[in-house]
């Protein structure tokens, strides 16, 4: 995989070329490395997409905490699955009830039977333990 491509014609390009190997072109684009820390889990909710059914989903994110059935006067219709996470850490001293969650929702059109649209558990408030249950952050809609 490039980590850049060339700013002439667009071909793939080494990190390490001087030269685009298709144009001639100097690469002078600068490289960019990306900070963020990727979990496991946030690379399998940044795999979601359009395209997948609720078996792709459950094969990607496993089994829901709630499923809510559609509501059959509403147009569309939609299912809402909701994703709970709570931070394990070792400590016994709080109960599972009292330990911080964070929540993560994707819903499907009950007509297609694809996702309709999803939103992210808040990824920040997983690394902070004094939010109960923390609003998510980011929403991807169709």
């Amino acid at each position: 995989m490039a980590d850049r491509f060339c700013d002439q014609c667009g071909a793939a390009a080494s990190p390490a070329a001087r030269y685009c190997r298709q144009c001639g072109v100097a690469c002078d684009t600068p490289l960019w490395r990306s900070l963020t820390r990727q979990t496991t889990l946030m690379q399998q909710w940044r795999g979601l997409s359009h395209t997948l059914t609720r078996r792709d989903v459950r094969k990607l994110l496993g089994e829901p905490a709630r499923v809510e059935p559609a509501n059959l006067l509403e147009s569309p219709r939609v299912e809402t699955w909701r994703y709970e996470y709570e931070r394990v850490d070792g400590s016994a001293a709080l109960e599972s009830r009292n330990r911080p969650r964070i929540l993560g929702v994707v819903q499907f059109s009950q007509d297609e039977g694809r996702v309709l649209m999803w939103t992210e558990p808040d990824w920040e408030a997983m690394h902070s333990s004094d939010n109960q249950e923390a609003p998510s952050n980011t929403e991807q809609r169709l």
